[in-house]
């Protein structure tokens, strides 16, 4: 059983990704989710080349946030007529299971498709998860695998976010802290990936026991460091490896966030509870 301590939005922009590799270079970092969609993609990749740093790369797929790399004409359902992707992850819940379905399958193969040959070169193999877990929306996550097995590859890594409730029932001490929408996000996308079990049962021996939903953007270390413990012994039993996400990179400005104008989104790089959980990074290593 490996923990990897995992950090989401690399390519965001350059202040985002800098602080990432300085988790990595002065912290406890194993793996980052790149973002191919992300207009400063190219040049973050560039700077994780010249740093030398040996990281795990996840493909990051983006239907949040940020632009399309299709032609936005060819993604109307997904985009906004500035070519930015505008759904909210539960109205694109309800159009998977609407009259639109079809052809919402069909625009999400061709987005998602983009953004999987943009990050193919960066890989040494493919691993995958999404912005805001969108992937996990049974629609999204059936095209996403058949884009990678359409390319005639296999998945190496498949991140499934069934947060294990119990290690937050046992720390009661902390209880009060945990936000009612987090709460809410991990029901959800443990219902989800029950929803998906079926087709998850075949990656099984490609995911991993995942701690990051509940206390998501507030991963501070004096709760992280009482729980990884705990969420250790779910995936030994298990057999299989843990994933601990963070988000440590910060925004300096609204100027710089993907989308200014997706207010859903646009706060979160500029909290400064990003640095909280860069100083996660920094400080973990003696309690794993």
């Amino acid at each position: 059983m490996n923990v990897i301590m995992h950090a989401d939005d690399y390519g965001y922009n350059l202040e985002v990704s800098r602080d990432i590799l300085d988790c990595a270079k002065n912290g406890t970092l194993h793996g980052i989710s790149i973002m191919p969609n992300s207009p400063y993609f190219d040049e973050c990749m560039k700077e994780l080349s010249e740093s030398g740093l040996d990281l795990i790369k996840t493909i990051h797929f983006s239907i949040s946030e940020g632009p399309c790399l299709s032609k936005k004409e060819d993604v109307k359902l997904l985009v906004n007529d500035d070519g930015m992707f505008c759904l909210s992850f539960f109205k694109l819940l309800l159009m998977s299971i609407g009259a639109n379905k079809k052809e919402l399958e069909r625009e999400l193969y061709a987005e998602l498709k983009a953004q999987y040959e943009k990050a193919l070169p960066y890989l040494d193999e493919i691993n995958m998860d999404s912005h805001v877990h969108y992937h996990m929306i049974p629609l999204v996550l059936r095209t996403v695998i058949r884009v990678v097995e359409d390319s005639g590859k296999q998945i190496g890594y498949l991140r499934v976010p069934a947060e294990p409730i119990k290690p937050f029932i046992n720390h009661k001490e902390f209880i009060s802290s945990y936000s009612l929408i987090n709460f809410i996000k991990n029901i959800v996308l443990n219902v989800l990936a029950l929803r998906s079990k079926k087709l998850l049962k075949k990656y099984r021996n490609n995911t991993a026991v995942f701690f990051g939903i509940l206390m998501s953007g507030h991963m501070d270390i004096k709760r992280v460091s009482a729980m990884v413990k705990d969420f250790e012994g779910i995936a030994e039993k298990r057999g299989l490896d843990l994933e601990v996400l963070a988000h440590p990179g910060k925004a300096v400005s609204l100027e710089t966030v993907l989308d200014p104008g997706n207010e859903e989104y646009a706060k979160a790089p500029l909290s400064s509870d990003r640095h909280i959980e860069k100083e996660m990074f920094m400080e973990i290593s003696k309690y794993l």
